[in-house]
């Protein structure tokens, strides 16, 4: 399970971008990012050096909540998440 350690928010005009850095995070985790449907775009970045044909990290969004694909576990990932109002 993707465990939050820390949280920021930066606001632009009528956007907020939010970057969750989440520790602990394997394949098929997911995160409620508790912003719903007010996500206009988001993507992620792992901080661990992998190994060639391991690197990338993929992310979906369903209803505010992010799940990742990614090889290897117990990763760190920072996820940024564009979403309107504040």
């Amino acid at each position: 399970m993707a465990t939050l350690s820390s949280v920021k928010m930066e606001n632009f005009r009528s956007l907020s971008l939010y970057i969750f850095v989440l520790t602990t995070v394997s394949s098929d985790d997911t995160y409620d990012t508790g912003l719903g449907t007010r996500i206009v775009g988001f993507w992620a970045n792992g901080h661990t050096n992998v190994t060639a044909g391991e690197e990338g990290i993929n992310v979906s969004n369903s209803a505010g909540t992010l799940t990742f694909a990614l090889n290897g576990d117990a990763q760190t990932v920072t996820a940024y998440v564009l979403a309107r109002g504040a």
